[in-house]
């Protein structure tokens, strides 16, 4: 199956999110919004570039480390660090790839 339509199953999601990220005032929409952005980027630049092992279920390792790094991030400088936060970040996307892979491979 083309890696096309599988960035179009998680596509809409990715643009409503990021709609709704800065519409509403809550810390973990802004966490999945940026954690889908990463992951859609990802799936995006690996077909572009066509990278084989690099794909849907790959991609989740970089949203995964912003993720920590983030939170690592906001414990040294002072800021407000919660590890709910990672998972707010890592959700999205991965719930994205399981319904990527029970779509296409399962």
């Amino acid at each position: 199956m083309k890696m096309w339509k599988k960035i179009a199953t998680g596509l809409p999601i990715m643009v409503v999110l990021q709609l709704q990220a800065y519409a509403l005032d809550s810390d973990k929409i802004k966490h999945a919004a940026a954690g889908t952005a990463i992951y859609g980027a990802c799936v995006i630049a690996a077909e572009a570039a066509d990278i084989e092992w690099l794909d849907y279920k790959t991609c989740l390792i970089p949203v995964g480390i912003a993720a920590v790094g983030k939170e690592i991030y906001d414990d040294r400088t002072g800021g407000d660090s919660e590890w709910a936060d990672v998972g707010a970040t890592v959700a999205l996307p991965a719930l994205i790839a399981g319904f990527t892979y029970t779509l296409y491979e399962w």
